[in-house]
């Protein structure tokens, strides 16, 4: 009834009406003539603009412009045209807002086309919010050319030079996505230029020495945890350079341009000293920290200023910035001085961020990286996880991400066993020339970089050592590319342990410049570890260990491999466990203990196979065959429930690492039968021999109610030791082990037994 026209009831008096069922709705559509349709949706928008009045309320917006939509090409006045396609303009900007970025970017488009001719001229305040609403949609849905159409349109109309700065700002921040990592960074240089804030394309060491000696100078005594108090920044010059600065800092650093980078970031840092502090001076204190980190090797200072960026974002309450504040702070920063395992809440945090902002740079950052380090995973759950987060650094269209992204996937793929080779990161759906062959295109220089190192890594652990000195040799000019990366971690320790394995190999004259540079890399490392124990300290021990190597003291060599070992497995990184365990057991075999090696090497084994590495514990099985048969040997079936248990081998591995400790027999059995308990989460337990025809306890870890329990043990079960006293023994089960000699374990050994 409120469609006949002369209705009595007042405007003012708007209930909503809903059909019964979507059935009835599409059944009284279909009774409408489709040359109608047009007409009647028309006439229902305009009645329901009629009613809200001149105000049209956002809950209402949607519902009355799809209407008029449906009927525009039967709307002839100017005047309802012109309203249109504000009402368009609004619900394409509440549309964006709600990240609904395709229907935004209909309703712009729609408010576009009802405009009167030359608008630009006509109505500029509107064509300006409609232009840059318009560019902002079409590169958020993957329409790089329709935004660049935008973008012109906007510079060309552009009233003054700040106004074509913070055009300059968005075209950075786009290039840098879409891989134009040149242009990004002559988009920002050039709208820095128009702001009249002096800089060079080309900075020198020098250069970034005078900015570096402006921040100490601008510090004024300040502490680095009182910048998050700074006063704000007044002046909009002031913002937007700082704006242009941080748009250009991703392009910069990735594109390895060797001196841009830290000089940008010291002038950005240098301009909050100065004027204060806005949203983009957390970004560039989180920068700087980043720099400190890795380029000026001091990452105590350098977490500092990552908590202040951090501080300064929360602070301010911005959102808009948080994904790549948060992104800069776990990947260049956190993990310098806190544990590799807690990075992944960090990255997930950015994700939800970049959604949030529809930062499709940093959200595709935080996804490719966020599982991918944390040492505690096995490789296959590791290598689930980070398809799954693929998946999002597809969706944001942004290649050198994806790029970044697939190469590490490819690196776990390999040591699943899943790639063409064991050299090789390519398979059926991945070449890895072509891979590379784009990103030299790019100037993706980190890609690159990544690709060296991570090629490295698999030659190193394939002991293809001719091979792995190959790509450390192309990675050395890539290495600031790495800056206070994860990945220059990871460099550091397999390029060192490429070096050494082959320095005995290398030419004389070399040698000695090798050599400083393994003195120089363990000096590194040790400075790492002083400031983060937990993620470094045992790679600095392997390293140690190896120097021992080269020079000889053998015993000395083998104790800092033990080191290693112990802090790798303290701090949860069992690829590296193994791999200072695989060191080892090499060492003992080169001195021809191979009895000696056998410990470490089923040790070794025993941590690959829990890690995931399927390649490396088979080709290890090959290269020593007795490991195969430790397999089909260390499985007990349970008599009676016909469950299979594989035994751990672990605690074999940590005995064979202390029996150099322990000469003294007794010692040393009673020190295995600790270790054997510890790994087994026993209480007690002992060592049974028989000897002359009676079992003697040749070991034991006494239970700790031993001496209460003789009177309910009949005198058959007690068990002569051989440092004297006796011990309370299922003798009948021992005897049954002994007599068959065949392993035996119990689901309950207080019941089974």
């Amino acid at each position: 009834y409120r469609l006949v026209a002369d209705s009595a009831e007042p405007a003012g008096f708007n209930p909503s009406y809903r059909f019964q069922h979507d059935r009835v709705q599409q059944a009284a559509y279909a009774l409408i003539a489709a040359q109608r349709t047009s007409e009647v949706h028309l006439f229902v928008g305009r009645l329901m603009l009629r009613h809200v009045g001149d105000a049209v309320p956002d809950d209402r917006l949607i519902d009355i412009v799809t209407h008029l939509n449906a009927g525009r090409p039967l709307i002839e006045s100017g005047d309802e045209r012109l309203r249109l396609a504000h009402l368009n303009l609004r619900a394409g900007i509440r549309a964006k807002r709600s990240a609904a970025y395709e229907s935004a970017l209909d309703y712009l488009r729609t408010a576009a086309s009802l405009l009167p001719a030359d608008p630009w001229c006509r109505m500029p305040e509107l064509m300006r919010t409609l232009a840059r609403e318009s560019q902002q949609c079409a590169y958020l849905t993957g329409r790089a050319d329709e935004a660049e159409r935008w973008t012109e349109q906007m510079l060309e109309r552009a009233q003054t030079d700040l106004e074509r700065s913070d055009i300059l700002a968005t075209r950075t921040r786009q290039y840098a996505t879409l891989g134009r990592m040149e242009e990004s960074i002559l988009s920002a240089i050039q709208g820095l230029l128009l702001l009249g804030v002096e800089l060079t394309q080309h900075p020198s060491a020098d250069d970034i020495a005078v900015e570096r000696r402006r921040v100490e100078e601008n510090l004024r005594g300040r502490r680095i945890a009182d910048l998050v108090d700074a006063p704000p920044v007044e002046d909009a010059e002031t913002l937007m350079a700082m704006r242009l600065f941080m748009e250009t800092f991703a392009a910069a650093f990735l594109s390895g341009s060797g001196n841009l980078f830290p000089y940008l970031v010291l002038k950005a840092v240098n301009l909050s000293l100065r004027h204060g502090n806005c949203p983009e001076s957390a970004f560039a204190y989180a920068a700087y920290g980043m720099l400190l980190c890795g380029e000026l090797d001091d990452p105590a200072a350098g977490y500092q200023y990552g908590k202040v960026g951090l501080a300064i974002n929360e602070r301010l309450d911005d959102i808009a910035l948080r994904a790549r504040v948060i992104y800069v702070y776990a990947m260049f920063i956190h993990h310098w001085s806190n544990a590799w395992s807690s990075l992944t809440p960090w990255f997930r945090k950015g994700i939800e961020a970049g959604y949030q902002t529809g930062d499709l740079l940093y959200l595709a950052y935080s996804a490719q990286d966020c599982v991918i380090w944390d040492p505690t995973l096995d490789l296959e759950t590791a290598y689930r996880r980070h398809a799954k987060n693929m998946e999002i650094v597809r969706e944001c269209a942004y290649q050198d991400s994806l790029d970044s992204g697939t190469l590490f996937l490819q690196l776990q793929r390999n040591l699943l066993g899943l790639t063409d080779s064991p050299f090789s990161l390519g398979d059926d759906e991945f070449d890895e020339q072509a891979c590379l062959a784009g990103m030299r295109q790019r100037q993706f220089m980190t890609g690159i970089s990544n690709y060296h190192i991570y090629s490295t890594e698999i030659c190193l652990l394939y002991n293809a050592y001719d091979r792995a000195l190959e790509h450390v040799r192309m990675q050395d000019a890539l290495v600031k590319s790495a800056m206070s990366l994860p990945q220059l971690v990871r460099y550091a320790i397999v390029s060192f342990l490429t070096l050494s394995s082959c320095f005995t190999q290398l030419p004389e004259n070399d040698q000695p410049a090798v050599r400083r540079r393994l003195e120089r890399d363990l000096a590194q490392m040790t400075r790492w570890a002083d400031n983060c124990a937990q993620n470094f300290r045992h790679l600095q021990y392997l390293m140690e260990a190896e120097l021992d190597r080269l020079d000889g003291a053998r015993e000395s060599a083998l104790e800092s491999y033990d080191r290693a070992i112990n802090a790798a497995r303290d701090s949860g990184f069992l690829h590296d466990e193994a791999t200072a365990s695989e060191r080892a057991a090499r060492h003992l075999i080169a001195l021809g203990r191979e009895r000696a090696a056998e410990g470490y090497l089923r040790g070794t084994h025993h941590l690959y196979t829990r890690w995931g590495a399927r390649r490396k514990a088979a080709m290890m099985e090959n290269e020593f065959p007795f490991l195969r048969e430790m397999l089909h040997g260390a499985r007990a079936t349970i008599a009676g429930n016909g469950e299979t248990w594989d035994l751990d081998l672990a605690s074999v591995m940590k005995a064979s690492r202390v029996i150099s400790g322990e000469i003294v027999l007794s010692r040393l059995l009673k020190t295995s039968i600790e270790i054997l308990l510890e790994n087994a989460g026993g209480e007690w337990g002992c060592l049974v021999a028989r000897r002359e025809g009676m079992l003697t306890v040749e070991a034991s870890v006494t239970p700790p109610n031993n001496d209460r329990c003789g009177d309910n043990v009949p005198r058959s079960a007690w068990v002569t030791l051989t440092q004297g006293g006796e011990l309370a023994l299922p003798v009948t089960l021992i005897s049954h082990v002994l007599r068959t000699g065949e392993a035996l374990v119990l689901h309950d050994a207080t019941r089974g037994g």
